[in-house]
C-alpha cells in the first residue's frame, strides 16, 4: 500500500508540474511583449510622430494615417526618429529636426549665388518657394553672409525691408 500510495504522490507531482510547467512557458511574457515583433499600425493603432524642430523651437504631429499598416522597421525607415514605444495598440516616436519648421520662410543663397525664398519640408529638407531674382554679389556683405547661412523671414514687409537695407 504504501509504494501504491509513493507512485500515486510522484504521478500527481509529475503532472502538476507539467502543467505549471506548460503554462509558465506560455506567459513567460507578456501580451504586449508577445506582439511587438509582429505589431502593425492599424487605422485603431494610437500614434504619436512629432517632429521637433531646433531652430525654432516648434513641434509638429504627422498625420497617423500615413503610417497604417507598417510594421517598426518600415515606420522607422519612413519616419525616423527615436522610437519609445512601438506595438499593436501604441506607437510613440521623436524625431528631432535641426531646421525651421515649416511655418518659417527662409532666405538663402543658393549654389549659384542667388537670393531665394525657402521653406523646409517638415523633414529637414529646404524646398524653393519662389526666387527673388537678386544675387548676392548685388547685396551688403552682411546681408550676403547672413543668407548664406538662411535668414528667417516674416512676411513680405520683413523681407522688403531687408532687402532695401542692404
Amino acid at each position: 500500500m504504501k509504494k501504491r500510495h509513493i507512485a500515486i504522490t510522484a504521478v500527481i507531482l509529475i503532472a502538476v508540474s507539467g502543467f505549471t510547467g506548460a503554462f509558465c512557458a506560455k506567459s513567460s511574457l507578456p501580451p504586449e511583449e508577445k506582439t511587438k515583433e509582429n505589431a502593425r499600425i492599424t487605422k485603431d493603432t494610437e500614434v504619436c510622430a512629432e517632429i521637433r524642430f531646433l531652430y525654432c523651437g516648434h513641434s509638429e504631429l504627422k498625420d497617423p494615417s500615413e503610417f497604417t499598416g507598417m510594421n517598426k522597421q518600415e515606420f522607422k525607415e519612413n519616419f525616423g526618429g527615436r522610437i519609445k514605444e512601438f506595438n499593436n495598440g501604441r506607437v510613440h516616436s521623436v524625431r528631432t529636426v535641426y531646421e525651421y519648421c515649416p511655418k518659417h520662410l527662409i532666405l538663402k543663397t543658393d549654389g549659384d549665388g542667388q537670393l531665394k525664398i525657402m521653406r523646409t519640408d517638415g523633414y529637414g529638407e529646404l524646398n524653393t518657394v519662389s526666387v527673388t531674382g537678386i544675387f548676392a554679389k548685388d547685396i551688403s556683405p552682411q546681408l550676403k553672409k547672413r543668407a548664406a547661412h538662411g535668414i528667417v523671414i516674416n512676411g513680405s514687409e520683413h523681407l522688403k525691408k531687408l532687402l532695401e537695407s542692404s
